[in-house]
């Protein structure tokens, strides 16, 4: 199975409910700081950044994990060794 597949019909499908609930957990706090107004437009400011956002690319530009992962090493390694097969 490729890694986008198993990304967009597993992780995906996990991820995006989360993210709803989170998207409207955060429009339901700032409806609640609507009495302190600077803190509600700060917020809502960060908020509307966020939510203008595809989920895959919050997570692509945010999650930086996978550079430690062996994996990710043994990717690079394989990258080289075939560019170095390549430039001969």
């Amino acid at each position: 199975m490729k890694g986008h597949t198993l990304y967009d019909n597993v992780v995906c499908m996990f991820l995006r409910p989360i993210f709803q609930f989170l998207r409207s957990a955060q429009s339901k706090r700032i409806s609640e700081l609507k009495q302190c107004e600077t803190e509600a437009k700060e917020m809502e400011k960060q908020y509307r950044k966020l939510v203008t956002k595809d989920i895959e690319l919050v997570l692509l530009r945010n999650n930086t994990d996978y550079y430690d992962c062996f994996l990710m090493k043994k990717i690079l390694s394989d990258i080289e060794k075939y560019n170095q097969h390549c430039s001969i």
